[in-house]
């Protein structure tokens, strides 16, 4: 037995050399597995960029064939508008008027709306005086003119003959005033203008008895009761003049250029009363002496027109007999114009030609519109002639424009666009409609 077979059978008898060839071929195999795995790592790597590569190409061509966005437009003409500014005020009164009697008595009748609220007419009778003592008074004063009366002829008669007798007796002298009883005479008709005078005055208090306002009004407050003792200088409450009734209104001085330098610029103020809206005619009476030191705007003062009652109830009348009112008949609808009530006021300015009148959401910023040219976009910047709460005026713009109505996102000077037709998009709605019914 040679030297390597002796080793080979230790090995073997030892078990050394079986262990050491298994664990040889274990970690051949662990390699291949790696290596494996690294280069399906990267097969895949490979595979995800190519199909991403692909992806955005994909992308990139459906977005060449994106359609241009679609857009509405209004055609624009010029034509003749009136320029009217809008502003607000609060209603104030120009002085309270006190309810004063001017005679003394018992209240015998009180009109209901001599109360906090009441309205009254000019010359109608809100309370009344018992008018008896008065009435008496009045008969006295006439028996006094006819009693100064009787004594003015009296003396009159005795004077001429007292004149005549002279005559007859002393034919070339002049007859005296004393024998003519000229101071008597004098001294009659004096009382008897007296007594005139004194029933002037006595009429006086009594028409005095019914108490009336020479204004139109509402009343603020009242103590005045029926049955209650008045005294003539007392005052027993106030009311308002609805003549006096004012609206201070603030207005930029650009607005101002509009307003007739005459005076005459007219307005309509609006406003709510028990839950209903009112809109009574008004003018402008001045403006402020002052600008307001903070906001910098300049005060107008606009007052109510006076109403035209016959006129406006022939109106009425015409108009109860072809459909229902919707708000009661009134004399003076100036009444519904409560002092500290805020207002809305507008004012008619002159008409001016040749003005585009443009929706207030058609402008984009800094006052720009876009206009479609040819299926592009072309921006233009007209002149501000107006500025309204929904539309504007503006010049500069040409004879059946087309302006984009609203905002276009990333909108730019040449961007294509497609014009919204409303008819043309509701024909084909309807088309499609009829196709699917009779499908």
């Amino acid at each position: 037995m040679g030297i390597l077979d002796r080793f080979s059978k230790r090995d073997n008898e030892s078990g050394f050399s079986g262990s050491f060839f298994a664990d040889k071929e274990k970690g051949e195999n662990l390699g291949r597995f790696q290596l494996v795995m690294v280069v399906v790592v990267l097969v895949g790597a490979v595979l995800i960029t190519s199909l991403l590569g692909s992806s955005r190409s994909a992308l990139e061509r459906s977005g060449t064939k994106e359609l241009a966005p679609l857009v509405a437009t209004i055609d624009v003409q010029p034509a003749t508008h009136r320029i009217f500014v809008e502003g607000s005020g609060t209603v104030e009164t120009g002085a309270d008027v006190n309810i004063v009697p001017q005679i003394s008595g018992r209240i015998e009748w009180m009109n209901p709306d001599m109360r906090s609220g009441g309205r009254f007419a000019a010359n109608e009778v809100v309370f009344r005086v018992e008018p008896v003592e008065y009435k008496l008074a009045v008969q006295n004063q006439q028996a006094s003119v006819a009693s100064a009366q009787t004594d003015w002829e009296l003396e009159q008669a005795e004077g001429q003959a007292a004149a005549a007798e002279w005559k007859q007796i002393n034919p070339n002298e002049a007859i005296p005033e004393l024998v003519a009883r000229k101071p008597q005479i004098r001294q009659a008709l004096a009382s008897l203008q007296s007594a005139k005078a004194s029933l002037a005055n006595a009429k006086l208090d009594l028409a005095r008895t019914n108490f009336s306002f020479p204004f139109s009004g509402r009343v603020r407050a009242s103590t005045i009761e029926v049955g209650q003792y008045v005294s003539a200088g007392q005052s027993y409450g106030t009311a308002y003049s609805l003549d006096g009734l004012e609206i201070e209104v603030p207005l930029a001085d650009k607005d101002l250029r509009w307003f007739d330098p005459d005076g005459n610029t007219k307005a309509v103020v609006t406003t709510t009363y028990l839950g209903r809206t009112y809109e009574l005619p008004a003018h402008v009476v001045r403006t402020g002496a002052e600008l307001n030191a903070q906001t910098r705007f300049s005060t107008v003062i606009v007052r109510l027109d006076q109403p035209n009652t016959e006129n406006a109830s022939d109106a009425q009348a015409a108009k109860s007999a072809t459909k229902p009112a919707t708000k009661p008949a009134t004399k003076d609808e100036r009444s519904y114009l409560l002092p500290g009530v805020f207002v809305n006021v507008r004012f008619f300015g002159p008409e001016v030609d040749d003005l585009y009148e443009v929706p207030v959401e058609a402008f984009q910023e800094n006052n720009i519109l876009w206009m479609v040219v040819d299926g592009r976009l072309q921006s233009v910047q007209p002149q501000i002639f107006h500025l309204g709460s929904e539309t504007n005026l503006v010049k500069g713009l040409t004879p059946e424009s087309k302006i984009v109505s609203r905002a276009v996102s990333g909108a730019v000077d040449g961007m294509s666009v497609r014009v919204f037709d409303g008819l043309a998009a509701g024909a084909a709605a309807a088309a499609a409609t009829a196709t699917e019914a009779a499908q």
